[in-house]
C-alpha cells in the first residue's frame, strides 16, 4: 500500500493494474498461436476468466468446471479450438509467472 493513499483507490489502481497486465498477457498468447483477437477481446475475456475463478473456487470438481468454463470463454472470446484454448491458457499461465517475478506482484492468471 503506498502511505497517504486512500485503501479504496489503492484497491481500484491494484485492480486495474492486474487486469490490464493480464489482459496483455493474454492478448500475447493468443497472438502467438495466430489469434485475430484484439485487446477488447483480452480484456474480456481475463474479467470472465477472474469471475469464473472468483466464483468456482474450493474442491477440485469446481476447479474443473472452472478451468472448463475458461476454456469456454477463451473459445469464444478468441475464436479457436478447444485445443488451441488450452494451449492459450497454458502460454498465458507461463507468460504471468514470468511478468509477475519481473514486476514483483503476485500471480497474475
Amino acid at each position: 500500500m503506498i502511505p497517504g493513499m486512500d485503501p479504496t483507490l489503492f484497491e481500484i489502481v491494484y485492480f486495474l493494474s492486474i487486469w490490464l497486465v493480464s489482459s496483455f498477457v493474454l492478448l500475447a498468447s493468443g497472438k502467438l498461436l495466430g489469434s485475430k483477437a484484439g485487446f477488447v477481446e483480452a480484456m474480456l475475456a481475463s474479467l470472465v476468466g477472474s469471475a469464473i475463478f472468483y466464483f468456482f473456487r474450493g474442491y477440485f470438481l469446481f476447479r474443473l468446471a472452472a478451468f472448463i468454463l475458461w476454456l469456454l470463454a477463451l473459445r469464444f472470446f478468441f475464436d479457436v479450438g478447444w485445443f488451441r484454448a488450452f494451449l492459450i491458457s497454458l502460454i498465458a499461465y507461463v507468460l504471468a509467472s514470468v511478468v509477475s517475478l519481473l514486476l514483483g506482484i503476485p500471480l497474475l492468471v
